[in-house]
């Protein structure tokens, strides 16, 4: 091997170290790039132990990603027990995301709040009223309008969602979450 190869061999080498220094497992929850987090919450994978250290702003915004819907490809059925599993993994993560504390003020580029992303998502509706119960207590406005003029309670309304109607009103908050 001559001078050339050898000095390859060192570069090579050297970037296959600092590849692995930087892989996502091994990075501090300081490091890691919140777009990477929001996936692995839309598809269920998040670990949670990234997560406990990163400001409320950001545990918002990840709770927001793992309530998103994810688009299934039209060959997969969507009651098959891969995609409830993934549904039911997704929503214990938001559950969780919701005990680590959120900023009540969070809205997403559609100037959408929390509560309205929980109204708008495709989780079931004791899941929707146990978050929505969780927000309002928190203090999350079910008035504040998104960038399209629509509230909380506008969206519920609007699609007829009386016992989420009453969840943001405060009638269902003698239930148990």
């Amino acid at each position: 091997m001559n001078i050339c190869h050898r000095f390859l061999l060192v570069i090579i080498v050297s970037i296959l170290q600092l590849g692995n220094a930087q892989s996502f497992e091994n990075s501090s929850p300081i490091a890691l790039d919140l777009e990477k987090l929001c996936d692995k919450a839309m598809f269920g994978k998040l670990n949670l132990s990234y997560v406990k250290k990163l400001p409320s702003t950001s545990v918002s915004y990840l709770f927001d990603c793992a309530i998103t819907i994810v688009v299934h490809m039209p060959d997969e059925d969507p009651k098959s027990i891969q995609i409830q599993n993934l549904n039911k993994r997704k929503i214990e993560i938001a559950d969780a995301l919701l005990s680590l504390g959120i900023d009540t003020g969070y809205k997403d580029e559609t100037g959408s709040n929390l509560l309205i992303s929980v109204i708008v998502s495709y989780i079931p509706e004791k899941w929707k009223i146990k978050f929505i119960k969780i927000l309002v207590s928190k203090g999350c406005s079910i008035k504040e309008n998104n960038k399209y003029g629509k509230s909380a309670f506008e969206l519920a309304k609007n699609r007829n969602e009386i016992k989420i109607i009453e969840a943001l009103t405060g009638k269902l908050a003698e239930a148990p979450l």
